[in-house]
This record gives structure tokens, sequence and C-alpha cells, in this order.
């Protein structure tokens, strides 16, 4: 069996005014209050590395890349693979709605039938988010300002200017380490503040916090503000309880195309920067050879921006009816806008001087509603305590977009900031208009049960029903999750120990399709078309529809089913605990986009005929296992309090189970993404086979390189 090891050792320690308690209840969804320090501006980073089977990856250099967050391995191979956020209370938001230094603890929920709880949402498991503020009487002030700095630490070993002229390359004169000139010292400057009360009745936070940051590229940045408030009242002899908070997010960033890390480590170090000759380049060197362009040119002579602004509101109610039973009521909006533009100068050699300059503009508008109602009961009936939830609301969302891009500038000043000095021409490759818009709703109902049947034993069911609009006639897919403990420190002979505990849970939840119009059949705009094909008549040029994609009114939402089995324990004189989990893992039903021959029958829509040449179908299932394994140890000594985390985890890469919606029409090989070597052919980077680990790479194999610098590969 072929497997994956990660493997994590964290050693810190703090000075402590008095040794703390030691922590004996080790729990795979217990929250994290330990982040980690240094350069943070992204609220992942706090918790990456702490957690085991979670993995938090950010491919690159790029500070405006989101990192990528996987929790117990792949579970879709859709974009929607993001595990669902939970902001204080609020389902389903953004992690760029909140600072790193406004964050008190975060907990991550790996075992599926826990995310049962939240339906079509859950397969990706869930991050819960609590925000700092007042837990006490006693004021929370404080305020923070660092600055700090990103450099490269490692680079290739790139051939220098004699070592290429060794092997025979042109030689233009000079001697550039490409990389040396491209790149800078990335300056981050932080500041923020906090201010929260626990009055008698009223508790109050508000905090703001800035941050501008330089990538180790210019003009790669980006520019952040956070600002939130919130407030929480108790009426009515403290038997209701209302609360509204607000979020608010600013922030501007600058990009780099990913063609200039490329052409950092290929371009010719015999080469300048500049040539004053060269007005057709605006005065940079460049090479009359295919794909091949002036790295610094590409920073100075290409341009995007983009601008997002988050507007977050929630208003909550909970009201005691009667001792241990409460009902509540949630409303969230969320409101966020994205407006960018990219420019192309009419010297640009990669892409501009083609067009003679290209600029574009681009909005996208995005409203979220969110209303939950819900009503918990605490009882105890023979001994037993029980903890009942009913609930049920729903989520709407808006999109829109509309974007913009000419070519044919006759200067380079006003860049995307004035389209109309672009000229819009019928090259149908560089110039558009285009808008979009779309729209759907997740109307649900849950409940869950817990039980504790004694100081011992305790269980837990999750039951949940979701009814999507994005696939025809709004499917419902119905999920659940059930979970036991046993505490087996009172059965057997304590010694050192303080706490063993054995927990089994099974359960199954679901992942939403990444866009609402993948059931349908629908049109989208061609290419223009001249009808009478009389070049010196305007009047009749149109655009025609062409279908999307085939119908299929059988399309669902994707499914994961998960056993889970695990063993906390803690040696509390040693300072010990840990925790042991086995996870089996399948994931059923992912939404695969299919080739299918134009005018043959559809077998999703039967008595009907493919239109075109794709249709999303259910087509591929994959599955995992895996082993988790961490031990943490802290010892307080006077007032120097040593914390240490070991994690592990084991897994097996995601076997490819299915692939094509139907049996006797299975997929038996397909390929992921692509490379590109200059001078050379295309190779295939990924390929999934049938029964094997999806997502192995593929790709030729090096045997050797001889003294002529001939390559030979497999």
């Amino acid at each position: 069996m072929t497997t994956r090891l990660l493997l994590l050792t964290l050693g810190f320690f703090t000075l402590l005014n008095t040794a703390s308690a030691q922590h004996t209840e080790p729990d795979s969804a217990k929250a994290t209050t330990k982040f980690n320090q240094g350069n943070i501006y992204d609220p992942l980073q706090l918790i990456q590395g702490r957690i085991p089977g979670v993995s938090i990856t950010r491919p690159g250099g790029d500070i405006n890349q989101d990192f990528q967050i996987r929790i117990r391995g792949l579970n879709t191979i859709t974009p929607e693979n993001r595990p669902l956020i939970i902001l204080d209370n609020m389902v389903g938001v953004s992690l760029d709605n909140i600072d790193p230094n406004d964050i008190e603890s975060i907990t991550i929920i790996k075992e599926n039938a826990a995310a049962a709880l939240y339906g079509m949402r859950g397969a990706n498991g869930v991050i819960i988010v609590t925000s700092k503020r007042a837990r006490t009487a006693e004021p929370m002030v404080s305020a923070h300002a660092s600055t700090s700095i990103d450099r490269i630490g490692k680079t290739y070993d790139m051939l220098g200017r004699d070592a290429f002229l060794a092997l025979g390359g042109p030689d233009f004169g000079a001697n550039t380490d490409w990389i040396e000139e491209t790149t800078q010292t990335g300056l981050s400057e932080v500041a923020g503040f906090l201010i929260s009360q626990k009055l008698d009745k009223t508790t109050f936070s508000m905090s703001a916090n800035y941050r501008n940051i330089e990538g180790i590229i210019s003009p790669s940045f980006q520019k952040r503000l956070n600002a939130r408030f919130s407030v929480e009242q108790l009426l009515f002899d403290d038997k209701l309880k209302v609360s509204g908070q607000v979020f608010i997010t600013n922030s501007e960033s600058g990009t780099v195309n990913p063609l200039a890390f490329r052409e950092m480590t290929t371009y010719n170090p015999t080469a300048p920067i500049f040539d004053a000759s060269n007005t057709a380049s605006g005065g940079y060197f460049q090479q009359n050879i295919f794909d091949a362009f002036n790295p610094q040119a590409i920073l100075d002579q290409q341009e995007s921006l983009q601008e997002n602004k988050s507007f977050l509101i929630n208003f909550s109610a909970t009201y005691e009816v009667l001792a241990g039973l409460n009902l509540n009521a949630s409303y969230t909006q969320n409101n966020t806008n994205t407006f960018g533009g990219q420019y192309w100068s009419r010297n640009d050699w990669a892409f501009g001087r083609n067009v003679s300059g290209a600029g574009n503009r681009s909005t996208v508008d995005q409203l979220t509603e969110i209303v939950d109602f819900s009503a918990n009961y605490e009882k105890t009936l023979k001994g037993i305590d029980f903890n009942f939830l009913l609930g049920g609301g729903y989520q709407n969302r808006e999109n829109e977009g509309f974007s913009a891009q000419v070519t044919q500038f006759l200067f380079d000043a006003q860049t995307f900031n004035n389209l109309g000095f672009g000229a819009i021409t019928s090259n149908q490759f560089a110039n558009y208009v285009r808008s979009s818009r779309t729209d759907d709703r997740l109307n649900s109902i849950y409940g869950s049960v817990n039980a504790q049947f004694s100081e011992n034993f305790s269980a837990y069911l999750n039951l949940r029903s979701d009814t999507y609009s994005g696939f025809i006639n709004n499917k419902t897919g119905l999920f659940y999750g059930i979970g036991l403990e046993y505490n087996l420190i009172n059965v057997l002979e304590q010694g050192k120990l303080s706490n063993l505990s054995l927990h089994a849970s099974y359960g199954t939840s679901g992942n939403l399709p990444p866009s609402p119009n993948l059931a349908e059949s629908f049109r989208v705009p061609s290419f223009p078309i001249d009808i009478d094909g009389d070049a010196n008549t305007t009047n009749d040029i149109s655009v025609p529809g062409v279908e999307a994609q085939s119908r299929n009114p059988l399309l669902q939402w994707e499914q994961t089913r998960e056993f889970n089995l695990g063993l906390d324990f803690a040696l509390g004189t040693l300072g010990l605990s840990g925790s042991i989990d086995y996870f089996t893992r399948s994931s059923e039903d992912i939404i695969l986009q299919e080739f299918v021959a134009i005018g043959s029958p559809n077998a999703f829509d039967p008595g009907n005929f493919h239109s075109t040449s794709t249709v999303y179908s259910n087509g591929i299932d994959i599955s995992t296992a895996g082993l988790e394994f961490t031990l943490n140890y802290q010892q307080a000594i006077g007032r120097l309090n040593w914390q240490s985390s070991l994690n592990v985890t084991k897994y097996q890469p995601n076997t490819l189970d299915r692939a094509g919606a139907f049996s006797n029409n299975q997929i038996s090989l397909f390929y992921g993404g692509g490379s590109f070597s200059v001078g050379g052919r295309s190779n295939v980077m990924t390929r999934n086979i049938l029964g094997e680990a999806i997502g192995d790479l593929y790709a030729p194999r090096l045997i050797s390189v001889n003294d002529n610098g001939s390559v030979q590969v497999s």
C-alpha cells in the first residue's frame, strides 16, 4: 500500500507569573488557542502544522494567493474543496472577514459524523473561529504594531554567463542574474487595537487591524483593513439575549503574471535588461525567438490590480422559554464586491504588442443571506442527561459579474482606467464584453440528540435534510452521523493515566456543485458572425448562442462517508496527553464533466439527444484511509512553562474507484494539469488510472545528462 507521511514537531515555551493548568482531555475537535507566531497574515497560518490530518499549504510565494487546506485528504476534484467556515456562529462566511490578531480560538471538525450536522456543506470539514472579546468584568484593551521582512530563502542553481556560453549559448554581452534583478526584500507593516468590556448586562467589542505587505517581487503587494464591532445585551431578567455584530474588510492587491517566475529561471544570462535602441519593446532588451520574454519587462509593462470590499452583518437572539429550553434566531448578510483591472502595454512583448495594447475591467458582486431558527432543550430522563436540538433555515446567494476588454491603444497613459481609449475590433479573442448572474437557494432542516448515559458513556446523533435549487426538481439530500464515546479510566487500573477514552463514529455529509447551472442545458454567447459576409455592412453582425452542456436531470450532490475510531489519553503527572485516530473515507458521486458524442442518445435524459459535446454527471468515486497521532507535553518549572507537540499523519492517497457515470462505460484513464517547457514539448503532469492513486505525477524521467548537455529521458 502506498503511503504518505507528514511529520512535524513543535517546541516552544512561555514565561508565566503562575504555573498554568495542564490539559488532560485531548479531543480531535478541541479548540486551538496556542497559535504560530511570526509574519502571520492569513488565519490559516495560525494553525499550520499544529493539527494532525490537516494540511495547509500555499504553492509559490504569491502573497495574494489563498492558502490551500485539506482535512483528511482530498474529498472532491471540483473547485468546491474548501472547508465550511463558521465565524462567531455565522455559518458559511470567509476567513478574509477577520484579521489573525483578532482570533481567540480555532476548532477543526474532522470527523464526518459531526460534520453531518452541516449537510451539503460539510464534506470538506468545518472550521469554527471565535473572535477575541471580554469574558469577564475585567476590560480587555490591547494595541500592537510590528514590522517584518520576507526574503527568498533558497533559489535554484542557475547557469551563469560563463557556463551558459560554454554550452554554446548566444552571447549578448551582459552578465545578468535575473532572480537577483527582479526580486526584492518585502517589507510588511501591521498595526491594530482591540477594546472589549463586559458590563452588568452589556458586552461590547471593537477592533481594527491594518496590514501593508510587500511581496518579494514588485509590484506584488497587499493592503488590508479589517474592522469589527459587536454588542450583546441581556433583557427581561436575563431571559433574552440579543446581539449584533459587523465585520468590514477593505483590501487592495497587486499581482504578478506567473510567466515572470518562469522567465527568471530560463532567460539568457548574457542578455541585458535594457536596450535603448529597441523602441518597439519600450527600451527593454528582447529576443526575437519563440516564447522567451525579458522578465523585468513583464513586471514593468503588465499591470494587475484588484480591490475587495466586504460588509458582513449578523443579528441574533436567544430566549429562555423555561428552564432548559431555549429558542434561537439568527440573520446573517454578507455583501462582497471585487473590482479589478489589467493592462498590457503596447510594448509588452508577451501579449500587448500583438494587439497594440490591451486593457480590461471586471467587477463581481456577491450577496449571501442566511436565516436560521432553532430550539435546544436540556433534560434529564431516568438518569440520562439529554440535549436536543431542532432547527431549520435557508441560504440565498446572488452572484453578478461584468467584464470588458479592449485593444488598440494609441498610448499607455490611461492604462485600464479609461477603456474608451481602446478600440473594440472584430478580434473576438482579445476583445469582449461579458456579464453574468446566478442565484441559488439551500433550504435546511436539522436536528441532533446528545445523551450522557453515565459518567463513562455518551453518544450523539446528527440528522440533516438539505434541498438545493441548483439541481433539477430541487433535489433533497439526507445526511446523518452517529458517535459513541466510552471512558475507560474508571474501568481499568489507572496507574499514571488521568484520561483514557475510546470513541467511534460513522457519518455522511455532502458537497455542493461549484455552480448552480451544471444540471440544466442553457445557451452561452458564441463568436460574432457576419450574416451576409460583406465587410462593408455592419448592421448584420450578430452573436449566436451555443449550448453550454447537455441536460442531466439526475445530477445531485457529492456525498462523503466516513468511519472513525480513536483513543484519547493523558498522563497528568508526566504532563503528557495525546490521541490516536484511524479513519476510512469514501467520496462518492463527485461531479465530472464527461465528453459525449453530439447527436447521441442522452442516457441521463431519456428520449432526448446530446446537443453538445459535454455533460456534467456524478461520475467519480474516490476513497482513502489514514492514521493520525498527536502527542502533547506540558510541564511547568517555576515561571517557565514548556510546551511541545508532535503530530504524525499517515494516509493512503485517494484511490480512483469509479470514473464515468455508468458501469458499462468506465473511463480507464484521464489526465490532469499540464506544463510547457520552453523549446520543448508539452508534458502531462498528472494522470488518473482507474483503481490507482488519483493525481499521480506523470512526466519523462531523467536518465542522464552528458558533458555536451544532451539530456536523455525515458
